[in-house]
């Protein structure tokens, strides 16, 4: 019984720090999402193009980081002079994002 009440918390010790450890490489992989680009993206929102420039993980694609450009309603009459102008200052955003991560 002696024995038993020695080991038993030492196994619940060893359990417990074995889980942390083996949970520690997900956790760092959830945070580091590994290679991202910049691209230009554009939306269509509540009758509102919003154009944008998106992180995303080459990986899974999934979207880490979003910065607004510019929102454009879409009734307005010079929509496409402004989603185009809108779109070229998101290209340009990319690029420097990018070239700032190298």
């Amino acid at each position: 019984m002696g024995l038993v009440r020695v080991l038993l918390p030492l196994l619940v010790v060893l359990v417990l720090l074995a889980v942390v450890l083996g949970a520690l490489p997900r956790r760092r992989a959830e945070l580091d999402p590994g290679p991202s680009q910049w691209v230009p993206a554009h939306i269509d929102r509540d009758g509102t193009t919003v154009v944008l420039v998106r992180r995303i993980a080459l990986e899974t694609r999934q979207v880490l980081e979003e910065r607004y450009v510019e929102a454009i309603p879409s009734g307005a009459p010079d929509h496409d002079e402004r989603f185009l102008a809108a779109m070229a200052a998101a290209r340009a955003r990319a690029a420097l994002f990018a070239s700032e991560e190298d």
